[in-house]
C-alpha cells in the first residue's frame, strides 16, 4: 500500500464512523432511557453545583435507583451538558463521540498484531460499521467510555514494549480510568492484566523501573476505588446483579435425589447445588459463542419470527471462521496468538457472572477480538482472489456484487434499528415519559397534586420507570432545590405511585397519569381524559386523566 494512503482511508473510516453514531442522534434512540436521564441530570447537577442531585459533593460513587453509579462518564459529560444543554443530543454526546473514536484505536491496535496496515484498515472499518458498537454508542452507556479508555491502555502497553515500557504508566492510567467507569471492567481488566503479565513477563522483567512506576502512580490512582469497592455502596451494583439472583438458577431443584434415601456421598454432590451451579455457570460463559447470538439475532431489535440481526453482520460469518482458521495456522506470533486468545476466553466472563443471559453490553471489551478475526479472513481471501488467474472482468463483476451485499447489509440493519426496533419497542424505551413530562410541567400548577403510576406495559404492568426523572430533565429543575429535599423524588406538586381509579377519582383536583391497565377508557368518563400519549407505533399508552 503506498505511503499515505493508509492514512487518507483511515480518515475516511473515522469520518464514517462520527456519522453513522451522531446522525440523528437526539431522535434515535427515540426516547432516553431510565440511565440516561440519571446520569444526565447528575451531569447536569455537577455542572449547576458540584453536588449530585442527592447533595454529595463531587462524589465517586453517585447514587442511583436502588445501585450507584460510575463516577467517570457523569463528569465527562459535564461540557458537553454546558454547550448542548441538558437534552438528548447533550446528553448522549459524549458516548457517542468516545465511540466514534474506538475505531482509531483498534486500527494501531490491529496494526500491532498483525503488522499490516490493510487487515488493521479492515478492522478498524468493521467496528466502525458494527451492529454492536453503534448501538451501544448512541446512547449513554458507560461501557463504550471503558472500552475506549481500556484499548488505549491495551494499545499503549503494547506500543510501548519496543520503547522498553517507556509509556506504560500511561497505559496503566487508562486501564484505572476504565475500572472507574463501568463494573464490567472490575472483573475482567484485572483477569487481563494476568494474561499480559504471563505474555510479556520477559518484556516486564527487563524494564521492572518502569513497570514499577506504573505499578505505584495506579496504586494511587485506584486507592479511593478500592474504598468504595469495599463499602456497602460499592457493593450494592454487583451484589443485585450477580448470577445468583438469576431466576433461572433460582428455580432449578437443587439435589431432588436427597430426598430419596439410601443414596451414597458421590450422589448426593453430583447431583447437588455445587455441580449444579457450575453447570449454570458454564452454560451461561458458552451461550457467547453461540453462532445465531453472533450473526442472527443477537441484537434483540425485533421479537421473534421477525428479521433479525446478530451482533455482527451476516456476510462476515465465513471470514470470522477463516479467520480463526488462519490463526491456528501462526499467522501471528506465539505472544499474539496467546493474547488474542486468553482475551478471547476472558471477554464472557463478566457477563457470564451476572444474572442476564447473553448481556451483550457487559461482554462488549470482546468486541475487538471478532473484529480482528473477520479482518483477517478478509484478508486472507481477498489476497488470494487477487492473485487468482482469470479475467479483469470477472474481477470486477465480483467487487461490484461485493459492494452490492455491503449495501445491502447497511440497509437492512438501519431499517432494524431506524424503523423495526423503535416500532416493536418504543415501552421498552420508555417512550413517552418526555411527553408526559413536558405536560406535566405545563399544567401542573393547574391541580393540587399530580399523581404518576410508574408501572405500564403493553401486556400488563411489566415495565417500570422512574418518571420523576424525566420530569428533572425535561423541567431542567434547579438542582439546588432537588438537593434542599428529603430526596430527589419530592418537588413540586408531584408524587409516584400505583394510580387505582375506583378510588383516586374521589381526589380533588388532581391529575392522574398511568396505562390504559390503570385508568381504562372504559371507566373513566371521555371528558376527564385530558390527553392521551401513544406509543411509537401509535399505540395508546398512556392516559391522563383530570379529577373533579
Amino acid at each position: 500500500m503506498k505511503k499515505g494512503k493508509p492514512n487518507i482511508i483511515l480518515l475516511l473510516i473515522t469520518f464514517l464512523s462520527f456519522a453513522l453514531r451522531f446522525w440523528k442522534l437526539a431522535s434515535f434512540p427515540v426516547s432516553l432511557n431510565i440511565d440516561e436521564v440519571v446520569i444526565g441530570y447528575d451531569s447536569y447537577s455537577i455542572l449547576k453545583t458540584a453536588k449530585d442531585q442527592w447533595g454529595s459533593f463531587l462524589p465517586l460513587a453517585f447514587q442511583s435507583i436502588g445501585d450507584y453509579k460510575a463516577p467517570v462518564l457523569i463528569y465527562l459529560m459535564v461540557p458537553a451538558i454546558k454547550i448542548f444543554g441538558l437534552n438528548e443530543f447533550g446528553i448522549r454526546f459524549t458516548v457517542a463521540f468516545f465511540g466514534s473514536l474506538t475505531p482509531l484505536l483498534i486500527f494501531f491496535l490491529a496494526d500491532y498484531f498483525f503488522k499490516r496496515k490493510e487487515i488493521a484498515l479492515i478492522a478498524s472499518f468493521l467496528l466502525a460499521i458494527s451492529p454492536w458498537h453503534i448501538h451501544y454508542s448512541r446512547a449513554t452507556f458507560e461501557a463504550i467510555l471503558a472500552l475506549f479508555f481500556f484499548l488505549s491502555g491495551v494499545t499503549i502497553f503494547c506500543r510501548s514494549i519496543p520503547l522498553k515500557g517507556k509509556f506504560w504508566w500511561l497505559s496503566g492510567i487508562f486501564f484505572c480510568l476504565s475500572l472507574y467507569t463501568y463494573h464490567a471492567e472490575r472483573i475482567f481488566i484485572p483477569l487481563f492484566l494476568v494474561v499480559l503479565l504471563l505474555v510479556y513477563f520477559k518484556e516486564i522483567r527487563k524494564n521492572f523501573k518502569n513497570v514499577l512506576v506504573a505499578l505505584i502512580i495506579s496504586f494511587i490512582i485506584l486507592l479511593p476505588l478500592a474504598s468504595i469497592m469495599l463499602s456497602p455502596q460499592g457493593q450494592t451494583r454487583a451484589k443485585s446483579v450477580f448470577f445468583t439472583n438469576d431466576y433461572e438458577l433460582r428455580v432449578v431443584k437443587f439435589g431432588e435425589i436427597e430426598k430419596r434415601g439410601g443414596i451414597s456421598f458421590f450422589e448426593k454432590i453430583l447431583n447437588g447445588k455445587p455441580v449444579a451451579t457450575v453447570s449454570f455457570l458454564l452454560k451461561r460463559y458458552l451461550e457467547y459463542s453461540d453462532i445465531s447470538y453472533l450473526f442472527f439475532k443477537g441484537m434483540n431489535y425485533t421479537p421473534d419470527k421477525f428479521p433479525a440481526i446478530g451482533l455482527m453482520y451476516l456476510f462476515e460469518l465465513p471470514f470470522f471462521l477463516l479467520g480463526i482458521f488462519k490463526l491456528t495456522q501462526k499467522s501471528l506470533t506465539k505472544d499474539k496468538i496467546f493474547l488474542a486468545f486468553g482475551w478471547l476466553l476472558l471477554g464472557p466472563i463478566p457477563s457470564a457472572l451476572s444474572n442476564n443471559s447473553q448481556h451483550s453490553l457487559r461482554s462488549l471489551t470482546l468486541i475487538p477480538i471478532p473484529q480482528f478475526l473477520s479482518a483477517l479472513g478478509l484478508f486472507t481471501f481477498f489476497n488470494w482472489f487477487l492473485n487468482l488467474n482469470i479475467a479483469e472482468n470477472l474481477k470486477k463483476i465480483f467487487y461490484f456484487l461485493c459492494s452490492l451485499l455491503l449495501l445491502s447489509s447497511f440497509i437492512y440493519y438501519f431499517d432494524l434499528y431506524y424503523v423495526q426496533f423503535p416500532y416493536h419497542y418504543s415501552h421498552y424505551l420508555m417512550y413517552g415519559l418526555k411527553e408526559v413530562a413536558l405536560y406535566a410541567w405545563e399544567h401542573h400548577n393547574e391541580y393540587e397534586q399530580v399523581i404518576i403510576d410508574p408501572d405500564f406495559g403493553l401486556e400488563g404492568k411489566n415495565i417500570t420507570g422512574i418518571p420523576f426523572a424525566y420530569l428533572l430533565v425535561y423541567g431542567r429543575e434547579d438542582p439546588r432545590v432537588v438537593q434542599a429535599g428529603k430526596s430527589p423524588y419530592e418537588f413540586e406538586n408531584f408524587s409516584y405511585r400505583p394510580v387505582y381509579w375506583p378510588e383516586d377519582q374521589k381526589l380533588k383536583n388532581s391529575l392522574l397519569v398511568a396505562s390504559f391497565w390503570q385508568l381504562s377508557p372504559e371507566e373513566v368518563p371521555a371528558e376527564q381524559i385530558v390527553k392521551v400519549v401513544k406509543l411509537y407505533n401509535g399505540k395508546p399508552m398512556f392516559y391522563l386523566v383530570k379529577t373533579k
